[in-house]
């Protein structure tokens, strides 16, 4: 049988005297109410009173709830000194708070949840707002619309700041995924169904799922790289609009034309608005077999420094012009009066002889043993001429290859050679430099130049790039570790205004020095050669190649 609890009702009539109604189902069909105190003293409704079951309203009691200056408390399980209370604000009006008809939990804040104080969150229709931690008249605000289906948010697992955008894209923006009209032809709702009908197939993203037609206000044409099935004529148009010139474009127009054996030939043209007139910059006809770049109005320049990378027999030098200049004996088009230029390729050493080669260049050493002589055993197709640089049994010998009255600034200088680590490369026991530059002498100790350097003992066994002005340094790491019995070509690049310096090695390892540069009244001399630093043994470098060549004006 379900247990049939008493009802107590108290009423607070005066100060000193109380009203007590005892209502007892079990009394029988009449209620069993029984009044244990007068009731004529209830004169209005202006007197409070509380309804209590059979429960303790004892305060601190166990499983008691009782009422405190502007709480309702509840004691819990454990009669203790921890309670749980609501707290009632001094409210300015009336304030109703509704209890959803379902089952759940309260939503709790460590904040005060009161609408506009500082750093609060309350909710409003539809969302929630946010007060931040000044009190005004701004809040952000947290609103979803009305979904017509289930919806999901997923915030990623990482840190980060929400990009925001506003509604709809206007003029010359570029396309977002906000909005009524995200990408021209295509809402925000049919675009990311889009975009997720693509992710689940393996085949080549296909923009074109993404576009539809175009208007004059989007950045992106509509037929941005469409497969050549979907579009015959894709491109890529970005448009500067402008409502009193019009608009700019910059248009990448791509071509297909079927070969017929599975392929396509793509040709290329890219134009831009030079003077409000559609000018190309470059044209590639895959098809014809050519690349045509500039045009009439816009003539290519190429940067200071700049070379070509490929080289025919009729044209050798290092410009690129739309002829091929050559003299009437079939020479390079080389003209003294505005470069200068030194080559060996040490067919011809001078230890065996002579004191200077057809090409200015001289040896120079230092010690017992030192000399340089050829070296036969080094000497291959891709090698010819070998000089072998011996530093001699002494431990400050050395032996390189010099040309001196050089000078830089005032023109671009390019210098580069070729040479071979021996077997023994340096160690505790005999150590010794490699050096290649440009130095203000032969000596191991250099104030002014720019060289390549290696030394088992420094930059922890890798080429090293360095510039000196005044003994002062400025090294860089090539991050190419020496090895042993191995070619390596290197090439070093001053600019013409001699405030930058180019590092190669094997033509990569690039690396710029822009300060301590030699000052470019300084004569100096290119060195190419071996120090020894320690030791009594005798070690050497193969010398195959060296080149000098600057810009003047006679």
């Amino acid at each position: 049988m379900r247990p049939i609890w008493p009802l107590v009702l108290f009423l607070s009539l005066t100060v000193s005297s109380w009203a007590q109604i005892v209502t007892d189902p079990g009394a029988g069909a009449g209620g069993g109410v029984t009044d244990h105190g007068a009731l004529t003293g209830l004169a209005d409704n202006d007197h409070v009173g509380y309804l209590q079951t059979s429960g303790s309203n004892t305060v601190g009691a166990a499983q008691a709830l009782w009422a405190a200056a502007d709480m309702l408390c509840a004691e819990g399980g454990t009669a203790d000194a921890f309670e749980t209370c609501i707290d009632f604000q001094d409210p300015s009006a009336d304030i109703t708070i509704n209890v959803p008809l379902l089952s759940g939990a309260f939503f709790v804040t460590t904040l005060t949840s009161n609408p506009n104080a500082a750093n609060t969150v309350w909710g409003i229709a539809g969302g929630f707002a946010f007060e931040g931690f000044a009190v005004d008249g701004f809040e952000t605000t947290l609103t979803v619309t009305n979904p017509t289906a289930d919806r999901a948010i997923i915030l990623a697992d990482v840190a980060g700041t929400v990009t925001l955008n506003d509604s709809t894209p206007i003029a010359n923006d570029f396309a977002r995924f906000t909005g009524t009209d995200v990408l021209e032809g295509r809402s925000a709702v049919e675009t990311l169904s889009d975009i997720a009908a693509e992710s689940a197939t393996s085949n080549d993203f296909d923009p074109d799922r993404l576009l539809g037609d175009a208007t004059d206000d989007n950045k992106v044409d509509q037929d941005i790289l469409e497969g050549f099935g979907a579009s015959a004529d894709p491109k890529l148009i970005l448009r500067d609009s402008d409502a009193a010139d019009g608009d700019d474009n910059y248009v990448l127009d791509i071509d297909a034309t079927d070969t017929g054996s599975g392929t396509e030939d793509i040709d290329i043209t890219e134009t831009v608005q030079v003077a409000g007139v559609a000018t190309n910059v470059m044209v590639v006809s895959a098809s014809g077999g050519t690349m045509t770049l500039g045009s009439a109005g816009l003539a290519p320049v190429l940067a200071d420094g700049a070379i070509a990378t490929t080289q025919t027999a009729a044209d050798n030098s290092t410009k690129v012009a739309t002829t091929a200049y050559a003299d009437a004996a079939g020479g390079s088009g080389f003209d003294p009066e505005t470069s200068v230029r030194m080559y060996t390729d040490f067919t011809f050493c001078h230890g065996s002889g002579a004191t200077a080669d057809s090409f200015d260049f001289s040896d120079r050493g230092n010690g017992a043993g030192n000399t340089i002589t050829l070296s036969p055993g080094d000497v291959t197709n891709a090698h010819p001429g070998v000089c072998a640089a011996e530093m001699g049994t002494t431990a400050t010998g050395y032996a390189t290859i010099v040309s001196r009255g050089i000078m830089v600034g005032a023109g671009a200088t390019t210098i580069k050679g070729v040479f071979k680590t021996e077997a023994n490369l340096s160690d505790g026991t005999d150590g010794y430099q490699l050096v290649a530059g440009i130095m203000d002498d032969a000596a191991v100790a250099n104030s002014d130049g720019c060289w390549l350097r290696y030394e088992d003992s420094v930059n922890t066994g890798k080429f090293e790039y360095v510039c000196a002005n005044t003994s002062t340094e400025t090294t860089s790491d090539s991050a190419v570790t020496v090895v042993a019995s191995t070619w390596y070509k290197w090439e070093i690049t001053f600019n013409s205004g001699n405030t930058s310096v180019n590092f190669l090695i094997d033509n990569a390892n690039s690396a710029d020095i822009t300060t301590n540069l030699p000052a470019t009244t300084n004569e100096m001399q290119l060195v190419m050669g071996g120090y020894k630093t320690s030791g009594t043994t005798n070690r050497e470098v193969g010398l195959d190649m060296m080149y000098y060549q600057k810009d003047v004006t006679r």
